[in-house]
């Protein structure tokens, strides 16, 4: 997450996931409809609390949980969870709140080194397709990881980051929102002309050392009618950049809200980039990701 937005990331996943789908279908005209559904195989071997404790990691886990769960709920067939350490126990008792029993009825988590879970994956799975590394029988040239078919990562090289990247593409501002105030950002939305697109408004800022509340409200011109596009919540600006979108709607004022108002004793050093763009300026239709909107007040009131 240090060089990737959270927002990039939950994209990139549900890529995979409709990638996976869609070639689950295709499979399935030859094998039926159980070639619809994955068997994952989840190595934590190496996890520990201190990746666990970094906020930003545990809301994006709380996000593709909340994404799984709400669009893909029949694609697992089964999750064995491997090498799992003692702590790792302890974080899944939190993250399992988010799942459904359900979703929980098809998880088997297995202590480290445990290897009770092979007879049950492979009723599911050709061991002679499966890395070595893994359990299975496949190796590659003697590389029981078969390098050529898992991507095994590693440590992300510092000049990587986000941080230590110039943003030449975006025309970022600096603004101090004083203790106790608000900073408000207007946008206005017209009538929607024949074979335009939709506009989406866009953000990705980051806080100095704090941080902030951030929320977007909407303002119908026609009606009156008041929305909340995106509750006013704490973002924790100051750790990672709070990036996203959402789609507008034609004849409504849109205000963005960075709210200090709570902060008594520190103002707060804000680094912004908030724009009106149209759907095909290198965004997907991830609308999902913002959530519901909420009808908050009709008629100015």
């Amino acid at each position: 997450l240090h060089c990737v937005t959270r927002f990039d990331f939950i994209r990139y996943v549900i890529k995979i996931l409709e990638g996976v789908m869609k070639d689950g279908y295709e499979q399935s005209k030859i094998h039926g409809v159980k070639a619809r559904q994955v068997v994952v195989l989840f190595d934590v071997a190496d996890f520990n609390m201190t990746q666990y404790a970094w906020r930003p990691a545990v809301e994006l886990i709380i996000a593709m949980i909340k994404e799984y769960e709400q669009n893909y709920p029949e694609i697992l067939k089964m999750c064995y969870i491997i090498n799992a350490p003692k702590v790792f126990y302890f974080a899944f008792n939190f993250v399992k709140k988010f799942l459904d029993e359900y979703t929980m009825s098809k998880i088997s988590i297995n202590k480290l080194g445990s290897d009770k879970w092979k007879e049950a994956a492979f009723s599911h799975i050709d061991p002679n397709i499966l890395p070595k590394a893994f359990g299975g029988n496949l190796t590659e040239n003697g590389d029981g990881r078969c390098p050529s078919k898992v991507v095994w990562g590693g440590k992300v090289p510092k000049e990587l980051y986000l941080e230590q990247k110039d943003d030449d593409d975006k025309n970022f501002i600096e603004a101090i929102v004083n203790k106790g105030n608000k900073l408000k950002l207007e946008f206005d939305v017209g009538d929607k002309k024949e074979n335009e697109e939709d506009k989406l408004l866009s953000w990705d800022f980051r806080t100095i050392d704090y941080d902030i509340k951030f929320g977007i409200l909407s303002v119908d011109k026609a009606s009156g009618e008041r929305r909340s596009e995106v509750p006013l919540t704490k973002v924790y600006s100051n750790e990672m950049n709070e990036v996203g979108f959402i789609t507008t709607r034609p004849n409504t004022k849109y205000t963005v809200v960075f709210d200090n108002s709570g902060s008594y004793l520190r103002s707060k050093k804000l680094r912004y980039w908030v724009s009106l763009i149209s759907e095909n300026d290198d965004l997907t239709d991830l609308k999902s990701t913002i959530g519901q909107t909420e009808v908050v007040a009709t008629n100015g009131n």
